[in-house]
Parts: C-alpha cells; structure tokens; sequence
C-alpha cells in the first residue's frame, strides 16, 4: 500500500514538473514572439518613415523658383512639387506603391499600394513579408487615378495607432482633420471629410454598383443615416451622386461585423 502511495505522489510530482515547464515553454514563447512582432512593427515603421522624407524632401521648393505667370504662388507650389515627387523611387522599396495619403491631424501618412490579386496586403507588409501592420491598399477593382467613383482604402486599425489606427469618430473633423490629401505621379488630389460612421461589413464596391445612380445614392443616404445616428456629418456639405468619393476603411474592436468609414469628396 506504501509502495503504490510512494508511486502515486511521485507521478503527481512528475505531472506538475511537466506542467511546470508546459507553461515556462508557453511563456517564453509568447514572449518571443511578443518581441518579433514589435520588432516587426518598428521594422515596417522604419520603412515608412524613409519613405516619407522621399515624399516630405521633394516639397522643398526655393522661393526663386516661383513666378505668378497666369498662376497663384500656391498653385505654383503644387505644380512644382507635383514634378518632383518621384514614385519611381518609391517603387524601389515596393513596385506595388501608386499613391500616397495623409489625413489631417492624424498620423496617417502613408503610401498606398495595389495588387492583383485583393486584399494581397491585408496580411502582408511594405517588404513582403507576411504579418502586421500589412499595408495601406487598395483592390483592383478601383482605377490607380482615382477615377472610380468611390475609391475605398483599406488599413488595420493597429492599438499603437498606426496605420487607420488614429482614426476615430469625434468632432475633431470638423477643423482639425477636414482633408484627405492623395498625391498620385500626376497631380494632388484633395478630398473634404464628409462623412466618419459605423457601418456594415459589407464589401462596398460588390454591394453598390458605380455605374448606377440608384446604388450611388442609396450608399450616400446610408452614410447620411448611420453618421446622423452616433457618427460625425458635416452639415454645411451638399453631396451628390455624381461626386467622386474616397472612402478609409477600417475595423472597430468588439464589432466584428462593422466597419469604421471616413468619407471624403473630391474637391
């Protein structure tokens, strides 16, 4: 009876020292991979900010080189800078790169990317390696001059902020984060934040067909209905269904069947 007691404790023993190191294993592996995935976000950030300073240095313009010709000063400024963004140069980090986006107020500033085959950059990032944050994308049913009628960009909302990870509703947008700037290889594009709301998880350019009218308007009408019910809607705004739209998609945390838009009109 002794033995078989002597037996019994000492496979308990055994069964918690197992346990023990189960557990120490799972810890320091967490802790590993804790580590990579940081690594792997300031990597990526990295990247983007090089990336920036190509974009943020070419708008260094001498103030000999401005004339008022038939033009504003401003509108030289534009020009000049629009000839000296070179996205060739950002295609040497990624060839997918055709855009970039800053909003206002926010910390997103961004290239934007597009691939073949949808939501490729979901899970994949500036390197082409898989993981997070992924990419700022769009898919290939939206032309890369924007010409689309509601160009939609997709981003992960990331807990440190970045990518869409900023982006909130709040009346903020009424003064302090009014445009979405896209700067594409040939002009400036400026959109004016419309509309920030919940909405469904839907995929919009399947759900509302932009060579109808009728499916344009009623995507206006949802956007108007769920921003008045708890988003953000700029009031002193007329829109229609000939304007052209972008739209920043992102998700919500806890809503797994929502989405959170900002939607901003082609100025």
């Amino acid at each position: 009876m002794k033995q078989l007691l002597n037996l019994k404790n000492k496979r308990q023993k055994y069964f918690f020292i197992i346990l023990a190191v189960i557990v120490f294993i799972a810890i320091i592996v967490g802790i590993i991979c804790r580590v990579c995935y940081v690594a792997q976000l300031e990597h990526n950030e990295e990247i983007y900010r090089q990336l920036s300073s190509i974009i943020d240095g070419s708008e260094a313009i001498p103030e000999n080189t401005l004339t008022v010709d038939g033009e504003t000063e401003q509108a030289k400024v534009e020009n000049k800078t629009l000839r000296e963004v070179d996205f060739d140069i950002l295609k040497e980090t990624n060839e997918d790169i055709y855009a970039w986006i800053t909003v206002d107020g926010t910390q997103v500033n961004y290239p934007i990317l597009q691939n073949a085959e949808d939501n490729y950059y979901l899970k994949r990032c500036i390197d082409g390696k898989s993981g997070y944050p992924g990419c700022i994308y769009t898919n290939a049913c939206h032309s890369q001059d924007f010409s689309s009628w509601n160009t939609v960009i997709y981003g992960h909302n990331m807990n440190n902020g970045s990518m869409f990870g900023g982006l909130k509703i709040s009346n903020d947008w009424e003064k302090e984060n009014e445009y979405i700037v896209i700067k594409i290889p040939d002009r400036i594009l400026q959109y004016r934040v419309y509309a920030v709301t919940e909405f469904s998880d839907e995929y919009i350019p399947l759900a509302y067909d932009e060579g109808s009218e009728t499916d344009r308007q009623q995507f206006l009408d949802t956007v108007v209905q769920n921003a008045q019910n708890g988003g953000y809607l700029r009031e002193d705004m007329e829109v229609s269904s000939t304007d052209k739209l972008v739209t920043l998609s992102t998700c919500i945390r806890g809503k797994s069947n929502k989405r959170l838009l900002i939607i901003g009109v082609l100025e």
